[in-house]
């Protein structure tokens, strides 16, 4: 499920650098990366491995298998559009988090709850033009 958030977050490349944002994604594993970059779901855009998910931990994301018993993360596997695999650690949450490098702080934080719990781009393009004085322009729905 992470192909189908990564996308949607990829396709706001111009807003974001617009704004003097820059995306990066960081994994938290290699397995199923090489397929992940040749299908595109991040574009070009920087992608990280954090093989001891020492982002995943600060962010507060948790490894585990109790989503897999809400509906909402059904819900999300059965409208998922991107192909998928059962590679690898299918159990780490991931989350989004928007970092103020001058300030040093993280100014906004989206950790999923269930599997498929995306951020939404209007929500993030905007913390974005919060921390960066403006500018950037919501998505029109996501």
């Amino acid at each position: 499920l992470c192909r189908e958030g990564a996308r949607p977050l990829a396709g706001q490349r111009d807003k974001l650098a617009a704004a003097g944002a820059v995306l990066v994604g960081v994994g938290h594993e290699r397995v199923g990366v090489d397929e992940f970059v040749k299908g595109k779901y991040w574009g070009d855009l920087p992608l990280l491995i954090d093989d001891n998910k020492q982002l995943y931990k600060a962010l507060g994301a948790p490894e585990t298998r109790a989503p897999l018993f809400k509906l909402s993360s059904w819900r999300a596997m059965t409208r998922a559009k991107a192909p998928g695999n059962f590679e690898g650690n299918g159990w780490q949450l991931g989350g989004t988090c928007v970092i103020d490098l001058e300030a040093r702080r993280v100014v906004y934080r989206h950790v999923q709850t269930f599997f498929g719990d995306h951020v939404n781009p209007d929500t993030l393009l905007t913390a974005i033009g919060d921390c960066c004085g403006g500018g950037v322009g919501g998505t029109g729905g996501a």
